[in-house]
């Protein structure tokens, strides 16, 4: 059975930004990069702006996913919608080049029973 969604809870959007990738010459409480390579700014979480995120669940709830932290990334939010359902292949769509976001589609693969 499939997990509901739920509203994540201030604490848990900063636990999963720290999950983000750090980068040199940038302030990290500001900006980081998502595993996909695109910049993502902390305060636009659930924005769809250029560098907005949103809270991915790497197994999606529709396959069983839950809402535990080792199931949850930040993505940036185009990623996440070319993510979508998809487990354990899917692609995502936005890259960086410099300090801007650019469309750059990777496709990745996971071990489902490493997100049993």
């Amino acid at each position: 059975m499939a997990t509901t969604s739920k509203e994540f809870s201030e604490e848990e959007i900063e636990a999963v930004w720290q999950k983000a990738s750090i980068q040199a010459n940038n302030n990290p409480d500001v900006y980081r990069k998502d595993y996909a390579g695109a910049w993502i700014r902390r305060s636009d979480y659930g924005l769809q702006t250029e560098y907005g995120w949103e809270i991915d669940h790497v197994r999606p709830l529709t396959q069983d996913g839950s809402h535990n932290m080792s199931n949850l990334l930040p993505l940036h939010w185009r990623n996440n919608l070319e993510k979508s359902d998809n487990f354990p292949q899917w692609t995502t769509r936005m890259i960086s080049s410099g300090v801007h976001n650019i469309e750059g589609v990777k496709t990745w693969f996971v071990n489902p029973e490493d997100y049993a």
